[in-house]
């Protein structure tokens, strides 16, 4: 080889290595529409505090909530269910466990609603995460409890294997079987239960699949499920084993995103699912027989999460490749919000820098938004003085499959007070719009030089947690002119045309200035 060739080749090959493992420095992220999530699970509320005072748990989702919306997140995907026990006040379920060290005791008090109401102070959307179709988990039975457990009050639901004997107890979760229609209502009911009592924003599903190693171990070849697929009238496709089961959990997809949207049209419906769609030895379609591509579309969901819990370096599941697949081959105009194993950052085999590597991958990817797992190892990366992808303020993007009309502007925007400490804005609230949408919350826009370029984040000073038509803004310098404006968004994060701008000299002393004023667009 030619040692100008060489070169090149050598040339091209590190600039490759560079982009991949990020070193070289990338324009910053401006865009204001962008998912931002975080899981939390049941057991970081409860068990890891090592305690069942409801004082200490509530502490802890307060705290939760509170670093969220410091950090700059969106939304909190609120574990409720985790295996046929309940985390809030369900018709159909006993209490769990981790609230008060007995199954089906009473706590006195609804970690849903209290996580709603603390979230929602906050702006922050939450949605109620369900483990779907897990039953229990350990080498003991659940215990006598009221309402019994469905562990014991339907032990033919349970996932058979290939000689249809049922899932023993172990480490592992039992899973009831997705091919019993009995099953499916129940899960249904159990769901619904949630959407009919809660002012959730949305609801998230996991576990939305046949247990582990189930194409190798024949789950679930349970005698209900197996007298179905023989018959006609369950079967009336004549599909394959595997088509089949799959089919059980679309069925569940389909019915449960048609009657939640029509009871609550905006509500957002999610799922986690397999990193890996078809491929490999470990993926969803095949192994577990998760069709999430179906469901996208047939658009019976709003978003899924890939968990693709694997570095950039991967060589067996890089994560830019994967989340490239997702987003180019099964989105089908709804949202692909890859979840990232923030949990996994201080491994030796990970770059000091992979998350904040993977954010930006994922941008670049024009995904919409990403979700964090869990919440514990995201407070290990806020610590971190280098992190720095959140630097500005975003909103969740609107899903225009449910609502694409925009909220009127706010009219009006005028100064209230402008002291050296503080400039109170108001304005007045904007007309209903033609689909009958008003105000929910408000975008603050500052900037220091006019026009207001508000397609920027770096311009959004705020995002408010109500409609109320005020802002302080105690975050002035004196002796400073600032433009601000302030745009309407609705319940499906849909945002409005800017209000008028107006102009504020921030005083050296403690007095009015007379001459702030409108100024026109």
């Amino acid at each position: 080889m030619k040692p100008c060739t060489q070169f090149l080749r050598t040339l091209v090959l590190s600039l490759i290595i560079m982009l991949t493992t990020g070193f070289i420095c990338r324009k910053e992220f401006v865009g204001k529409k962008e998912a931002r999530g975080i899981w939390l699970t049941r057991w970081e509320y409860t068990t890891l505090l090592e305690t069942v005072d409801p004082n200490l748990q509530q502490a802890k989702i307060i705290e939760v909530m509170e670093n969220a919306a410091r950090a700059k997140f969106n939304f909190i995907l609120f574990q409720v269910r985790g295996q046929c026990d309940a985390f809030y006040r369900s018709q159909y379920e006993p209490w769990a466990k981790e609230l008060t060290g007995i199954l089906g005791e009473d706590p006195d008090w609804d970690p849903l609603a209290f996580a709603i109401e603390h979230a929602h102070q906050r702006g922050l959307e939450l949605h109620a995460w369900v483990n779907t179709f897990n039953c229990w988990k350990g080498e003991e039975p659940p215990a006598a409890c009221q309402p019994p457990h469905v562990y014991h009050a339907h032990p033919e639901w349970i996932c058979a294997d290939s000689n249809g004997v049922p899932m023993q107890l172990s480490s592992h979760y039992v899973t009831l079987s997705p091919g019993i229609p009995e099953v499916r209502e129940y899960v249904h009911k159990v769901s619904m239960d949630i959407v009919k009592n809660y002012d959730i924003d949305g609801i998230h599903f996991d576990y939305i699949r046949y247990p582990e190693k189930a194409n190798r171990l024949g789950y679930s070849h349970d005698s209900i499920s197996v007298a179905h697929f023989n018959s006609l009238e369950s079967n009336p496709e004549h599909l394959n084993w595997e088509d089949w089961q799959r089919e059980q959990i679309n069925k569940f997809v389909r019915k449960f995103y048609d009657e939640a949207t029509a009871l609550k049209p905006m509500l957002k419906v999610s799922a986690s699912v397999i990193g890996k769609y078809d491929w490999s030895e470990w993926n969803g379609f095949n192994v577990v027989f998760q069709d999430a591509r179906k469901w996208m579309e047939e658009g019976k969901m709003d978003f899924i999460v890939p968990m693709i819990y694997w570095r950039r370096g991967n060589p067996d599941a890089p994560f830019g490749k994967i989340v490239q697949e997702w987003i180019e081959k099964y989105n089908y105009n709804r949202y692909v919000f890859p979840g990232m194993a923030v949990y996994k950052m201080n491994r030796p085999e990970w770059p000091p820098n992979e998350i904040e590597a993977q954010v930006n991958m994922i941008r670049r990817l024009n995904a919409k938004g990403m979700v964090f797992f869990s919440y514990s190892g995201l407070i290990q990366m806020l610590k971190q003085s280098t992190y720095q992808s959140y630097k500005y303020f975003a909103n969740m993007p609107p899903m225009r499959w449910k609502d694409s009309v925009p909220p009127n502007p706010p009219t009006s925007l005028r100064i209230e007070e402008c002291t050296p400490e503080q400039v109170i804005l108001l304005w007045d609230p904007p007309q209903k719009s033609l689909n009958g949408d008003v105000a929910k919350y408000y975008n603050i826009y500052r900037s220091t030089r006019q026009p207001i370029e508000t397609n920027s984040a770096k311009n959004l000073l705020a995002i408010t947690t109500h409609n109320e038509p005020i802002f302080i803004d105690s975050q002035i310098e004196t002796e400073t002119t600032y433009y601000y404006a302030v745009s309407a968004l609705d319940d499906g994060n849909n945002e409005s045309i800017p209000s008028n701008t107006i102009l504020v000299r921030v005083p050296a002393l403690a007095s009015v200035f007379p001459d702030s004023s409108a100024i026109a667009d």
